[in-house]
């Protein structure tokens, strides 16, 4: 017999075929389990490894990372979780702009569609928890913004503040004393 799908196979109980109790070679059931186990469709998606991250950071205990996100309270929210989750995420995060990482605004804020922007890794490095602040003429900037702005190299200024004890505005060489 050939099955609705093309699927040419040799049928011994004729029975089952004729009373309808076999519809399919087998691809019928195939076919309503993977739509039963198919949420969004969207695996393949560049987005999908990301979310997925995201997700397991912030709720997977066993995560190696969950002691930095989920641990400290980062969550994500309502939206970019459960059924349409993937869907709303990347509906609310594309584009994704080339070279760019997925970047909470806030530190210490969820992942969400107002905490979340795409950032070059330069940018997220600067953002980050373990960074020095440095305030000098009022503004405050992590060491490596400071290097870049007064262009001097980053191992310089970190060793005049660090190893000689400069001041702020002598390690910027705004000081001569």
């Amino acid at each position: 017999m050939q099955c609705r799908c093309g699927t040419r196979r040799l049928v011994k109980d004729t029975y089952h075929v004729v009373y309808g109790i076999s519809r399919s070679c087998g691809c019928l059931q195939r076919e309503k389990l993977l739509k039963r186990n198919t949420t969004h469709g969207m695996r393949s998606h560049p987005f999908y490894e990301l979310w997925k991250g995201m997700l397991a950071r912030c709720q997977n205990t066993k995560h190696e990372h969950y002691a930095q996100y989920g641990g400290r309270g980062i969550y994500v929210c309502a939206r970019w979780k459960g059924r349409n989750g993937f869907a709303n995420f990347v509906a609310d995060m594309s584009p994704r702009p080339p070279g760019t990482l997925l970047e909470r605004r806030n530190n210490d804020g969820p992942y969400s569609p107002t905490n979340c922007e795409w950032a070059t890794r330069q940018h997220q490095n600067r953002n980050k928890r373990n960074n020095v602040l440095f305030t000098y003429d009022g503004r405050t900037q992590c060491l490596s913004a400071w290097a870049e702005e007064i262009g001097i190299n980053y191992g310089t200024l970190w060793y005049r503040l660090n190893k000689r004890r400069m001041s702020p505005a002598q390690a910027f060489g705004y000081d001569a004393g």
